[in-house]
């Protein structure tokens, strides 16, 4: 007996095989991954890079 999981294509493709034939099927999918990762992450990374380069252990006083 087989289960549901491993029977078809899908249980034969790996995890990122899945999600590229599951975006394949899903054509407006990619575009709003891209926006919202550009919204949400790209804001984050900026604000840790410039929190690194401004922070100043040895004399806060010069921050």
């Amino acid at each position: 007996m087989t289960s549901g999981r491993s029977s078809g294509v899908i249980g034969r493709v790996p995890v990122l095989g899945r999600f590229f034939l599951w975006l394949w099927h899903n054509p407006l999918i990619a575009p709003a991954l891209v926006v919202v990762i550009a919204v949400t992450q790209v804001p984050f990374v900026l604000t840790v890079i410039y929190s690194l380069f401004r922070s100043n252990l040895q004399r806060p006083e010069n921050t």
